[in-house]
């Protein structure tokens, strides 16, 4: 057994960020999965997720999914407050819903499912895409810093500096001089200031961006104060601490900034892969070797792209590592009725089981067969 180099960060884990997925991985199906465009901006967004639902519910009946799994399915959707995203996400079971959420983005289709397996591709790509960051509006008297997790403001400091002279256009004479002086010591001080609450709120929130807008001098002085770990996090964008109509700018450049940096994770996980593969040591490419190492334990990141009309299947049993490309692999395990689903869901129900991290890849053309591993040690 060897193991060579580090994994990169970015995978999502069940005892992390994928708690409550990884729970209802683990319950027994069926499981109804509904995926719908919401459109809240659209004139008529209550009549298009109308027409939507009306084809979803037909389309649940038609595979089977009980009366009463659609009746908890159709209370979510038919209430008229659907204002927090693109897509409007329900997973139900026979005990009922146990999963509903808005997402931000637009589905890539409508997903309609009733099978023994969740389809829980679509949160897990979500999840990573919600990058905890602190955003930073500073000036030279001090500034508002906020902690974002996901799309919530898990943290609001307003860090105000000394009362000391701000501005160094003091009056001419013998004290000018010492005037300024006294200015750029202020500004120095209060930079120092926000660093220490910029510092705490990254460690508070496990921080993966700092995006900061502001004064230019200000700016300059806040990352001399701050640590080296958390000034490489740094990203610097126009804007100012006040209402002076900068905010929608902020607020995309911002956006912006965390999709490039969850892009650059993805990137980076796909090619310590790649040279993994190339060295033929701790990974797994395709689906029948992937699933043979999540059987083993062996899989440290599951690497897989989620294509909702990819309808090729896998068999699993009871637990989360009976798993298998064909049907007798699995009873090999001591499985009598082994189970057929959908393979990414397979898939992800044996990573989100064994521990393993996930990433999603959102593009199939980086990651051939559209499944992929990096494994805990090459054999």
């Amino acid at each position: 057994m060897e193991r060579s180099g580090t994994t990169p960060p970015g995978a999502l884990r069940a005892q992390d960020q994928l708690a409550g997925l990884a729970r209802i991985a683990r319950s027994d199906g069926p499981f109804a999965s509904v995926y719908l465009g919401v459109s809240p901006d659209a004139v008529d967004a209550a009549h298009r997720l109308d027409v939507r639902w009306r084809e979803a519910r037909q389309d649940l009946e038609r595979q089977g999914a009980p009366a009463a799994v659609i009746e908890a399915i159709a209370e979510v959707v038919e209430r008229d407050d659907h204002r927090g995203g693109a897509t409007l996400a329900v997973l139900a079971d026979e005990s009922g819903r146990r999963l509903v959420s808005e997402l931000p983005n637009p589905p890539k289709r409508d997903v309609v499912a009733w099978a023994p397996l969740p389809r829980l591709g679509p949160l897990v790509e979500w999840r990573q895409a919600e990058l905890p960051h602190v955003v930073v509006l500073i000036d030279r008297s001090g500034a508002d810093v906020f902690g974002v997790v996901g799309e919530t403001e898990a943290v609001h400091e307003d860090v105000q500096g000394d009362s000391a002279p701000i501005e160094k256009n003091a009056p001419g004479g013998w004290s000018q001089k010492r005037y300024q002086t006294r200015a750029e010591s202020s500004w120095s001080e209060n930079a120092a200031d926000v660093a220490r609450v910029v510092e705490e709120t990254c460690a508070r929130i496990d921080a993966k961006l700092v995006v900061v807008a502001g004064d230019v001098r200000a700016v300059e002085l806040l990352r001399k104060s701050l640590p080296s770990r958390v000034d490489e996090l740094v990203t610097v964008i126009d804007g100012s601490r006040h209402a002076d109509g900068s905010e929608d700018a902020v607020a995309e450049d911002t956006v912006r900034a965390v999709a490039t940096v969850v892009a650059s994770e993805t990137a980076t996980l796909l090619a310590k892969f790649r040279e993994e593969l190339g060295q033929h040591d701790r990974a797994a490419d395709g689906p029948g070797p992937v699933l043979e190492a999540l059987a083993r334990g062996q899989v440290e990141v599951l690497l897989v792209h989620d294509d909702p009309d990819d309808n090729r299947t896998a068999w699993f049993g009871p637990d989360p590592l009976h798993v298998g490309a064909r049907r007798d692999v699995v009873e090999a395990m001591g499985v009598d009725a082994p189970c057929e689903g959908r393979l990414v869901d397979v898939l992800l129900r044996a990573a989100l089981g064994s521990g393993a991290g996930i990433r999603i890849v959102p593009d199939s053309r980086q990651l051939d067969g559209r499944v992929g591993a990096i494994l805990r040690w090459s054999d």
